[in-house]
């Protein structure tokens, strides 16, 4: 903290109301001196309201110095919270074999090593025959299962000695939370089905709108 000196004649004082007259300029300049190179947080009152234009733009400011709950949703600038978004069209008119089939590529992107949502629809078409079929839909990353869904479609049978085939349509969900390290990472969706028999049931996504899947990384 910046203290005066005590002027001369004036028993202590360090005011130059009290001092012997005329003033010493040397005092003076101890006095300016102490207060200029002394400048520190007990010489700054409170409210002092400095400008922003004159404190350091040296990215200083540290979790520790905010206090919980501190930051509210108004002070947060629109899309801060979201770092890359990804979109992916699903492949028109493919047929889902028993072997992989790749419907979407998602990046590649460099993580953060936050949270990323992977999420879309599949939209089709299921042919259900006399023979079932499972549906398994893989999310990977960089060639990696980290999420696989299955569904089971049969809906046909004999009527009268005759084999009756039903086409319906599909809208398979996609969804899932995944945990990327920071790096650079790929997704795909790759979906196969199983059926055997001489009318197995079949699955193609749509010829017009197969679907959207996104990569939502969050901050």
């Amino acid at each position: 903290m910046a203290t005066r000196v005590a002027k001369t004649g004036g028993s202590g004082s360090k005011e130059f109301a009290a001092a012997s007259q005329p003033v010493k300029i040397t005092e003076l300049d101890q006095d300016l001196d102490a207060i200029f190179g002394s400048i520190d947080n007990t010489n700054i009152a409170n409210g002092a309201s400095i400008a922003t234009a004159k404190l350091a733009g040296d990215g200083g400011i540290t979790a520790a110095m905010l206090a919980s709950n501190a930051v509210t949703n108004t002070k947060i600038a629109a899309g801060a919270t979201v770092t890359s978004v990804q979109t992916a069209s699903v492949a028109l008119a493919t047929t889902i074999a028993t072997s992989d089939t790749l419907l979407a590529t998602l990046g590649p992107f460099t993580s953060r090593a936050t949270k990323v949502l992977l999420l879309g629809q599949l939209v089709g078409f299921v042919t259900a025959k006399q023979t079932p079929a499972s549906l398994t839909i893989e999310i990977r990353r960089d060639g990696v299962v980290i999420s696989a869904t299955q569904s089971r479609y049969k809906m046909a049978g004999l009527v009268d000695g005759n084999l009756q085939v039903s086409t319906f349509p599909l809208a398979f969900p996609i969804a899932f939370v995944d945990s990327p390290t920071n790096a650079s990472h790929t997704y795909a969706i790759v979906a196969t089905v199983s059926a055997t028999g001489a009318t197995p049931t079949t699955i193609v996504t749509d010829n017009q709108n197969a679907g959207t899947v996104f990569a939502v990384e969050l901050a």
